[in-house]
């Protein structure tokens, strides 16, 4: 699943419809294209430390990933998720498959690797 042009939130749509729309889909495992970036990471960070709650259920934690050219070898995010220093949809691979969801942003074209696997 793919949560850029397919499954896009609206001005002024909280983190808590974020939350709604990722558990309706099933959502354990986020992969960011460009999680270093001033706008993924903030998101990422706050996912990462959003429960799945709606009423008085608890879903549990979002396993958040991503990649960024920007990044280190060893570079985490501030959270101490994996982050990939380099594009490819081999990352999208996890141990039980694949990622349930990738996360773009608009400046992200059709032919990036990252977007092309998560199709």
């Amino acid at each position: 699943m793919s949560l850029g042009s397919h499954n896009q939130l609206k001005s002024g749509q909280s983190l808590s419809d974020l939350a709604q729309l990722l558990h309706s889909h099933g959502t354990k495992i986020i992969h960011f294209i460009g999680i270093l970036g001033s706008g993924m990471r903030p998101l990422s960070e706050l996912l990462a430390q959003l429960p799945f709650m709606f009423g008085d259920t608890r879903f549990g934690q979002i396993l958040i990933q991503g990649s960024d050219l920007r990044a280190g070898p060893n570079d985490k995010s501030h959270t101490g998720h994996r982050v990939f220093a380099s594009h490819s949809a081999d990352h999208l691979k996890t141990a039980s498959g694949v990622v349930d969801a990738v996360i773009y942003t608009g400046v992200i074209t059709e032919n990036h690797p990252e977007f092309k696997g998560a199709r």
